[in-house]
């Protein structure tokens, strides 16, 4: 989604974004379902992922999704699935219809599910619905049809066996509550490094992200919310304030996931 839509995950939004609780689906496969109008997307915006798979359908079949990095470009039609982590890319979608329906997964299960494996996902950021084995069923549905439709898809495609994978989603929830801390890491592992390696691998292997990236993005995307908060702190306390050593710190990670250092981001959302 566009790093601005970020701060409705995670607060009240604009009252016209419905955000539903799956119903014909178990709440560890999806988180959440967001009905998003498709006048919020800015043009050409920075694309953000937070650790969660999505599945994005947009009203339009016909619409037109680019993703750019480093001058090259993906175009999708219809919607995408998008992987839980990648870096410094750029969304421009056009002729979405009224609205975009977004299913936010949990990652390994996710993987488990679609049998996609998470490094194909992740090293192209974004992948046509149809290698989930998903449609697009046309014009004409109204959004609350689209969300029967993709449950009815997904309640299809459940796994009979999700112990090992959801017990990766509960590693991955106990560290995005650890507010960023990569101390959080050593607790996990205590000090056994042998028994964390074998954890990182298939952390690694169920969800496309190494644990310590994991975390590393959570901080980013909590220190962007701070900065826009309505009040928000100087670029030196939001540093400090979410776990970075230093401000040249927060700039480095803000660059890495977004091209931009911070005062440019923000100002560049200003307009």
């Amino acid at each position: 989604m566009p790093l601005s839509l970020f701060k409705y995950l995670h607060q009240a939004g604009p009252a016209e974004i419905a955000r539903l609780a799956p119903r014909a689906v178990p709440a560890q496969l999806v988180s959440e379902i967001l009905i998003v109008p498709a006048a919020l997307i800015p043009d050409r915006s920075v694309f953000f992922s937070d650790g969660c798979p999505t599945l994005v359908i947009t009203a339009n079949p016909h619409s037109r999704l680019l993703i750019e990095r480093a001058g090259q470009t993906v175009t999708l039609h219809g919607g995408w699935v998008g992987s839980p982590y990648f870096e410094n890319r750029c969304l421009d979608l056009q002729e979405a219809g009224d609205f975009l329906v977004i299913f936010r997964f949990r990652p390994a299960l996710f993987f488990e599910m679609t049998a996609l494996p998470p490094a194909d996902l992740r090293s192209q950021a974004v992948l046509p619905l149809e290698r989930i084995g998903f449609s697009h069923p046309g014009a004409g549905l109204t959004a609350e049809e689209h969300v029967n439709n993709t449950e009815h898809f997904l309640a299809l495609n459940r796994i009979a066996n999700d112990a090992e994978p959801r017990a990766k989603d509960d590693l991955l929830n106990y560290l995005q509550d650890s507010t960023g801390s990569l101390n959080r890491l050593s607790e996990v592992h205590g000090k056994n490094a042998a028994a964390y390696k074998r954890l990182e691998r298939a952390f690694n292997r169920h969800t496309g992200m190494a644990p310590k990236e994991f975390l590393t993005l959570q901080r980013f995307l909590r220190t962007y919310q701070c900065l826009t908060a309505e009040k928000a702190p100087a670029m030196t306390a939001a540093a400090a304030m979410n776990g970075y050593c230093d401000q040249s710190h927060m700039i480095r990670d803000f660059k890495k996931f977004t091209g931009a250092a911070p005062a440019a981001l923000l100002r560049k959302q200003k307009y």
